[in-house]
């Protein structure tokens, strides 16, 4: 491996993934810039990362922009630049990705097939359309490059049909990421390696010219491969990357079972300064006398029950307000199952003692962190993302599902969460934790501990420095 500093492209920046990445990169000194859709959600800004922000000035989660707040002269950094290109994850109403999702679990396979191109097709004469009304230009392919991409085109479909029946492409489809490779190119000529994020990985495949990484944040589990066009797209970049990042130590299976060759583990990125552990007297006292509670309990997760399990955690609470333990629960409200939440506390009859709270900023998160005494992350995975590391850097304890099995190959040391499967084991938790002030701060330190040495940002950096470098040697022997 050379030791000479690369630098890297970052493109789609869903949830400030991309963005952790790169700060973290150039704390390290190896440049990296950001390159993000107009994404409007409060979670994927540099202001939300950075910013102690009241939740109170920005009333639609969804739309960043419609606020109140005062940023006091804040400029986001150089390096991330948010463009106005259309993001395809979510270029159509919320009603319409409902109906999809929905006719996606309907339809057997072979009838989705069949439908696709059909589908695609008429997406293209809607946006045509489009365009014809607002005066919208397409991304332009520069005339030198017209002959590149129709090749790229060309072999991409070529590779794919060689794979077989099930990775076929639809040119329509492919042809939909043009202006998307268009839009990476015109960034990516100065840079040495390419990072992708979400379906990004996609526009890194056409365009080709640079050492690849894909980064993968969830999304295997979310598009599945071979489920649908996109799908196909996106697993056969994944596949032809040069190297992949796998956050999500489950993913590993799906990895193989993709065709991906060469992939590592890296940790979710964290800022360990920012989540460290301290005193927030004056905001767990406002918490405590607010809600008339001894202990203060927080579960960040979304409200979705199949993924995060977070009936199980509802019932459990439920059961420690009927045993005598004067607590209050904290839960966000966001996520898909929101009311469904809601109505499962007031049918227990713990509608009291459940508090919604808006979405927060990083910095006070952090705050939240350290103010409660216990982190109550997903019931359902046995895997974590960001919650449980950031609660744990603050020296918090975490109760969440853990699977050894799924993270044998990632840390040397399991981390001391409190591994909790079912409704019985988290109220046991619960219950055994707040008897005993002593084992919380025990194994708050030891959380602390295990995040300097296995999660901070420099095993975040060592591991994103040795993927894009295992990435330009690849890249050398495919283009040799």
């Amino acid at each position: 491996m050379s030791n000479r500093v690369l630098k890297s492209l970052h493109v789609s920046n869903v949830a400030n993934v991309a963005y952790s990445n790169a700060k973290i990169l150039n704390k390290r000194g190896w440049p990296a810039q950001v390159i993000c859709h107009d994404v409007k959600h409060l979670m994927s800004q540099p202001e939300w990362d950075d910013l102690l922000l009241d939740p109170q000035d920005f009333p639609d989660e969804t739309d960043f922009y419609n606020n109140t707040a005062d940023f006091g002269g804040y400029s986001r950094p150089e390096w991330f630049k948010s463009d106005s290109l259309a993001d395809p994850y979510a270029d159509v109403s919320q009603i319409h990705a409902r109906l999809l999702a929905w006719l996606a679990r309907r339809l057997p396979r072979e009838i989705k097939r069949t439908l696709e191109p059909a589908y695609y097709r008429l997406m293209r004469m809607r946006m045509g359309m489009k365009r014809m009304v607002t005066g919208q230009k397409p991304a332009p392919v520069a005339s030198e490059d017209v002959g590149v991409v129709e090749k790229r085109l060309r072999t991409l479909i070529d590779t794919a049909a060689g794979l077989g029946p099930q990775w076929q492409l639809d040119e329509v489809v492919l042809r939909r990421y043009l202006p998307h490779r268009a839009w990476l190119a015109s960034h990516a000529a100065c840079q040495d390696v390419v990072f992708s994020y979400v379906l990004s990985p996609i526009y890194a495949m056409l365009y080709g010219l640079k050492p690849q990484v894909s980064v993968e944040i969830g999304t295997m589990r979310e598009i599945p491969l071979g489920t649908s066009a996109t799908s196909r797209l996106l697993w056969l970049a994944y596949r032809l990357s040069d190297h992949v990042v796998l956050t999500n130590p489950d993913n590993r299976s799906l990895a193989d079972e993709g065709g991906v060759t060469s992939y590592s583990f890296c940790p979710h990125p964290i800022d360990d300064e920012m989540f460290r552990p301290g005193e927030e007297q004056e905001l767990r006292r406002e918490l405590l006398g607010r809600h008339d509670a001894q202990f203060v309990l927080f579960a960040p997760a979304r409200q979705n029950w199949k993924v995060k399990g977070n009936d199980k955690l509802i019932r459990a609470f439920a059961r420690l307000r009927r045993s005598g333990v004067n607590a209050v629960l904290l839960l966000p409200a966001w996520g898909q199952e929101i009311e469904r939440s809601k109505a499962l506390s007031n049918s227990l009859g713990i509608q009291a003692h459940t508090v919604w709270l808006p979405p927060l900023s990083e910095p006070l998160l952090a705050r939240y962190y350290r103010a409660v005494d216990l982190v109550l992350d997903q019931f359902q995975l046995g895997v974590f993302g960001l919650i449980t590391p950031k609660a744990m850097s603050c020296g918090t304890p975490v109760l969440t599902s853990y699977d050894v099995r799924h993270h044998n190959w990632c840390f040397p040391v399991d981390p001391p969460v409190v591994s909790c499967w079912t409704e019985e084991d988290i109220f046991a938790a619960i219950s055994d934790l707040t008897r005993d002030a002593g084992k919380r701060a025990e194994i708050g330190a030891a959380s602390r501990a295990w995040v300097e040495r296995h999660h901070s940002q420099a095993v975040v950096a060592d591991a994103l420095t040795s993927a894009m470098e295992i990435a330009v040697e690849n890249f050398k022997r495919r283009s040799a």
